[in-house]
Order: C-alpha cells, then structure tokens, then sequence
C-alpha cells in the first residue's frame, strides 16, 4: 500500500484494462473476492450506462453510444475507485 495507508493502493492504468480482487489480508490470511469492474483508460470499453450515470454525455446513454461510436469521448482520463466490503 505505500503511502496510501493500510488496505489502500494507487494504480495507474496507461492504455490499458484490469480488473481488481482482493487476495489476502494484511496479515496474510488469504481471501475470496468478487471480481471488479473492468476499469479502463479505453473510453470505448467503458459502458455508455457508466460514462452517463456519471455525467458524462449530459448524463444520456445515447449520447454516450453516439459519442463512443465517433470517437468523442475522452480518452484516458479517467478515474475510478473500488471498495471490497468484508462480510462475516
């Protein structure tokens, strides 16, 4: 983790793609996770129900579709945040 503290990481994604689990715990004990979300840097690859919901394209899904069909959507500028909850 770094600087980010315990249970924290930064990752940067640079003209790529990934998916995040959570292995194990800090002491080692290891874990099952859910898988996440595809997080990108590829506009194209992001659902357009995504890039609306958090505002982008004035928040429409259309327009997001039209937007990534013609190339008018930013690429690579992106920022995403994961949480994986831990249930007993």
């Amino acid at each position: 983790s770094g600087s980010h503290g315990p249970g924290h990481t930064e990752i940067t994604l640079w003209n790529n793609s990934m998916t995040l689990i959570a292995k194990r715990h800090i002491d080692g004990t290891p874990f099952t996770s859910e898988e996440s979300f595809n997080f990108t840097a590829a506009d194209e690859l992001i659902p357009a129900e995504v890039l609306a919901a958090k505002g982008y394209c004035d928040g429409n899904v259309e327009t997001c579709r039209w937007a990534q069909n013609h190339n008018q959507v930013c690429r690579g500028h992106y920022s995403w945040r994961v949480t994986f909850h831990k249930f007993d």
